[in-house]
């Protein structure tokens, strides 16, 4: 699938080395996906993404 981000933040580089990057479904903007990556090593340490799209998955 296609993600189309629109927004990010850094967190506190005291509290971590992560952002977040904020988006949506290309051609999809009620379907919602978070991505948490750490900006040292490129490593995503979250993914946050509907349920639905988790059980097409399956």
């Amino acid at each position: 699938m296609e993600v189309e981000f629109t927004d990010y933040k850094f967190l506190p580089a005291d509290l971590s080395h992560n952002m977040s990057l904020n988006g949506h479904v290309k051609n999809n903007k009620d379907t919602e996906i978070t991505i948490l990556v750490n900006y040292d090593t490129f490593e995503v340490q979250n993914v946050i993404v509907p349920k639905e799209i988790l059980d097409q998955k399956k």
